[in-house]
């Protein structure tokens, strides 16, 4: 368990200047993780990364309830809870019990492109490598 947490503030912007609140640094990290999965076609148009022809179709998604449960009973048993609280062994120990309900509302989230709010919360942490703390590509 870590108990020292790095806090990510001063991160310099395109124009030189350094950001200085929370807010400012979450735009920034957005904007420069756009840039890097933004590719250009052939006429230099600029074109989002799922907007890129994959290859890959709605088949390629299993979403079965066997598929489930056995991603589900692949969880690594040493890894922390997310946001949810819920520890990865629990839910390999409830593998069984919660494989069909989740693999339904995997399907009816893939169907109506919507994902239930509480999935969309992360805990994000700073993993700094060699360079400045302030380069927001680092």
């Amino acid at each position: 368990m870590q108990t020292v947490k790095d806090v990510v503030v001063g991160l310099k912007k395109e124009d030189g200047e350094f950001t200085a609140t929370d807010e400012e640094v979450a735009d920034e990290l957005a904007s420069c993780f756009q840039r890097m999965f933004t590719k250009e076609n052939e006429n230099g148009i600029q074109q989002e990364e799922e907007d890129v022809d994959s290859g890959w179709t709605d088949n390629c998604i299993d979403l079965s309830t066997e598929s489930v449960l056995k991603k589900l009973q692949q969880l690594p048993k040493d890894k922390a809870p997310g946001p949810d609280g819920l520890h990865p062994m629990l839910l390999r120990m409830c593998a069984m019990a919660i494989a069909e309900p989740l693999a339904l509302i995997f399907k009816r989230s893939f169907e109506t492109g919507l994902v239930p709010s509480d999935w969309q919360v992360a805990d994000i942490v700073p993993i700094f490598k060699k360079g400045a703390k302030n380069d927001p590509t680092n």
